[in-house]
């Protein structure tokens, strides 16, 4: 469904923010309504005053990101298919920083490597996000893939067992067949993000990151 929401106050994030902002912090143009469609999360339109027209949009979009590693300092891996670096430096203490693995608080170093993280993470300012969160379930299916649907560019549909289906993320640079035993890791939308190799699946192992 599409509202149009011309005088609306967007918080992304719980971030205010506008178009101008957003082309001025990311320097990036004409993608902001793009920007703010998530592919995991909410959108919430209200109307204060019952007037018939939108006050607000409030944005909350979470990342899928296949970790390869993480120090004090950053969290580097995958997102939508890119080698992206995320910095979680407070040299200021003016940064939110909050990490939970398996339902527990954690510290940014426990991260490891082929941790599918639900990233949720404000624009900020110029000197890059303030708000940042990172969620890994720890939660796992397994069972035999018995049919994949690869009709969406950015991600595709696998079932498992004939039953129960899941939305694969674009991150996974694999070649899945149907009949492969695999054991597949969610994110905190269920939604696979990362499947053991040790599964019969052939995964690309000559991804480089930076």
């Amino acid at each position: 469904k599409t509202v149009k929401v011309p005088n609306a106050t967007v918080i992304y994030n719980g971030q205010a923010i506008d178009e101008e902002d957003f082309e001025k912090l990311t320097n990036t143009k004409g993608d902001f309504d793009m920007f703010l469609t998530p592919t995991a999360g909410t959108i919430t339109i209200t109307d204060y005053d019952n007037d018939g027209e939108y006050d607000a949009v409030f944005v909350d979009k979470y990342e899928t990101m296949l970790v390869t590693s993480a120090s004090d300092d950053k969290v580097i891996g995958k997102i939508d298919g890119v080698s992206t670096t995320i910095s979680v430096k407070d040299d200021f203490g003016d940064k939110t920083i909050e990490v939970t693995k398996k339902g527990d608080e954690a510290r940014v170093r426990n991260l490891s490597k082929n941790d599918v993280a639900s990233v949720y993470r404000n624009v900020g300012d110029s000197n890059g996000s303030t708000v940042i969160k990172f969620i890994v379930t720890g939660e796992t299916v397994s069972g035999k893939v018995t049919s994949v649907d690869d009709s969406d560019e950015d991600e595709f549909t696998l079932t498992l067992d004939g039953r129960d289906e899941y939305l694969v993320d674009k991150n996974i640079q694999s070649s899945i067949s149907i009949g492969n035993e695999v054991t597949a890791y969610l994110d905190n939308f269920n939604r696979i993000g990362y499947i053991d190799g040790a599964s019969g699946v052939l995964l690309d192992t000559n991804e480089k990151y930076g």
